[in-house]
Formats: structure tokens, C-alpha cells, sequence
């Protein structure tokens, strides 16, 4: 069985490739994003199909990508040296509101042998999709196995926005930030680190409501926040931003001190000001809190822990290092522990 077809200028596949695409790729467990929309009416089979009877766009005009395949030069050697591999079921098309048939996964190598004049492709067909779970079968498809040419965070957002005016994204039940969020984890599983997957679900959420509803911080724009909101260091005072990880506060602490001191001398004292680089934009006021502003609850343990089984004493100096405040990131919602709403204006002050 010959899994790899060299591709040359006017190929044509034959009913044999056919044959041995489908034999490779019988295990329909190999492929449960595709085999998810099997049904008795909906049968998918795998067939040759003419390359003119499918509507190929532009490869810098794919649905579910915001511009050109960054990889197509890569793919477009692999398949040059290596061959088309008839192992997995990478070209994927359903039917049209024409004759021709709409790629759902594959566009990229399919303009490939466009530009080659190969006459027909082995592809597996997907009768019927909606629209809306057409684009996001294409994200996942460009998220599984894909060496060259993964979808990307512009991808993603690219079909979020596409199915926000489907109707298919939406506060139904759920609040939009959810909505978005859940629609992002069923696309793309596991791959995108929580921080990415946060801040990607704000920025859609505020290009969609235009209403700001998040500030999400790295160490620069956090200092940055600190000046904004009137908390400038002096020869005195000398403001230290710190994420929320207790573990890793004491060192940063204890850098910064010394290098205040250098600075400023021995009377400088160094104020420690909470931030959570990426804010949870489902349950932002409850993530703030427990990481923000219950701040104090942790890190006062930590230390009294660290003098416990090191120093044997109970109490710290704060005069030198004081964890000082928080910076609020959530616009609306945030109140401290006795009620009061807190500003996103001012310094949050820890007791």
C-alpha cells in the first residue's frame, strides 16, 4: 500500500489511491471531530472529487483564518519532497449552496494542487453542516495533528466574531463572556494556556459590546497602572508590583529592597502592590478577590510560617517591606470586605 503519492504538474489519483485512503483511514475512532456528525441521514463517505468542483478560496482569503496559512511554503515543500500522505483525513468538503463543494479542512494544500493542475483529490465528504459548526470543525481540524499551519489566536478570534452574527455565540442562558469562553474550549480543547484563553475572551467580548470590562497587566504595564493611579516612588516610598504568587513574592521582595537601597539608601521602604496578569472574564470579581484582594490572608502565613521553622519567631518588620495594596482590574462589581465599592481609579489599601 503506497501511503505517500508523489504530486506532480497535472496529476490525476486513481481509483487505487482511493482504495488505500480509505483502508488507512477505516478506524472511524481516528477522527471523532468528523465522525461526530455521522448520523443515518447524514452518511460521510470518502470519494475522488474533481479539484474544479470545489470552491477553493484564495489562500489569503480562508474562513477560519485571519489571512494566509503562515506555513504554506513549509507545507508546500513537504509535499513536494515527501509526497501527499493518504494517512488521515486532511482534506475535508461539504456541499455548497452551489454545485461545487465548500472545504471544511484542507483549503491551504487544496490551492496547492490548484497551482499544480492536479485534477482530483481523495477527500472525505460531510453531507450536511451548518455554517456555524462548519467554522468551528475548521478550528478544530487546524488544532489536531497539524505540523504545519495550526490555527492561531487571530484564527480563533476570526470565527468567534463569525459566529457572534450567526447567533451562534451569545448570552442564551449564560453571559456572553461564557458563552465566548466555552465556544473557544470546545474548538480548541486543552491547547491554549488559561492566561492566552482569558485574555483572548475579554478582547472579543470588548470588540463585540464596546464596553471595557477587564484590565489584564504584565510586570511593565502594571508599573505603568501604578503611576496612573498616583502611586509614584520616591527617595522614601519605592512601589514593587507583584503577581499573584505567594511563593515567588518574598524573593521578588527581597530584589527589590536591595536594590531600593542601593538607590535611595537604608531608610527606603518598599510598598508590594498586588496584580493578576490575566483576570478570569466568566467570574472576574471572584477571581480578583481570591487573588487580589485575599491577598494578605496567604502571604501574612507564609511569612509567619517562614519565621516559625526558620527563626522561631511569630512576628515580622514590615518597615522595611510592607505589602501595601492591589490593583483593582475589574471595572464594575469589585467591593472590599465590609461592602464598599472599591474604584478602579485608586489603589485598593490592604488593612
Amino acid at each position: 500500500m503506497e501511503l505517500n503519492i508523489h504530486i506532480e504538474e497535472g496529476f490525476k489519483f486513481t481509483s487505487k489511491n482511493l482504495d488505500d485512503y480509505k483502508k488507512v483511514n477505516a478506524v472511524k475512532e481516528r477522527f471523532p471531530h468528523i465522525y461526530a456528525f455521522q448520523k443515518p441521514n447524514n452518511q460521510i463517505e470518502q470519494k475522488l472529487v474533481d479539484i474544479d468542483d470545489i470552491n477553493i478560496p484564495s489562500y489569503v482569503d480562508q474562513e477560519v483564518r485571519a489571512g494566509s496559512n503562515p506555513a504554506r511554503s513549509e507545507l508546500e515543500k513537504d509535499i513536494n519532497a515527501r509526497g501527499f500522505s493518504l494517512d488521515g483525513l486532511s482534506l475535508v468538503l461539504t456541499h455548497g449552496k452551489t454545485k461545487k463543494y465548500e472545504p471544511v479542512d484542507g483549503v491551504t494544500k487544496l490551492d496547492i494542487f490548484r497551482q499544480k493542475g492536479v485534477v482530483n483529490a481523495p477527500v472525505t465528504i460531510i453531507p450536511k453542516i451548518s455554517e456555524a459548526d462548519r467554522y468551528k470543525l475548521g478550528i478544530k481540524l487546524n488544532h489536531k495533528d497539524k505540523p504545519f499551519g495550526q490555527a492561531s489566536i487571530e484564527d480563533v478570534k476570526r470565527v468567534i466574531h463569525k459566529l457572534h452574527s450567526l447567533g451562534d455565540v451569545k448570552a442564551n442562558g449564560v453571559s456572553l463572556s461564557e458563552s465566548i469562553n466555552n465556544t473557544i474550549k470546545d474548538m480548541v480543547g486543552d491547547k491554549m494556556p488559561e492566561g492566552k484563553l482569558y485574555d483572548l475572551v475579554r478582547d472579543i467580548e470588548e470588540e463585540i459590546t464596546k464596553v471595557k470590562k477587564l484590565i489584564n497587566l504584565t510586570p511593565k504595564t502594571a508599573a505603568q497602572r501604578l503611576e496612573e493611579i498616583g502611586c509614584t516612588s520616591d527617595s522614601q516610598h519605592v512601589y514593587v508590583p507583584i503577581a499573584s504568587f505567594h511563593e515567588k513574592a518574598l524573593s521578588i521582595a527581597t530584589r527589590a529592597y536591595a536594590n531600593a537601597v542601593k538607590e535611595h539608601g537604608k531608610d527606603v521602604q518598599v510598598r508590594l502592590v498586588v496584580y493578576k496578569g490575566s483576570i478570569d472574564p466568566v467570574n472576574p470579581v471572584s477571581d480578583w478577590n481570591n487573588k487580589c484582594r485575599d491577598f494578605p490572608k496567604l502571604y501574612n502565613k507564609l511569612l509567619n510560617d517562614v519565621g516559625d521553622m526558620f527563626f522561631g519567631a511569630e512576628t515580622f518588620n514590615t518597615d522595611k517591606i510592607q505589602l501595601y495594596g492591589a490593583i483593582p482590574q475589574v471595572y464594575q462589581g469589585l467591593k472590599d470586605k465590609n461592602g464598599d465599592k472599591i474604584s478602579i481609579k485608586k489603589l485598593y489599601r490592604f488593612k
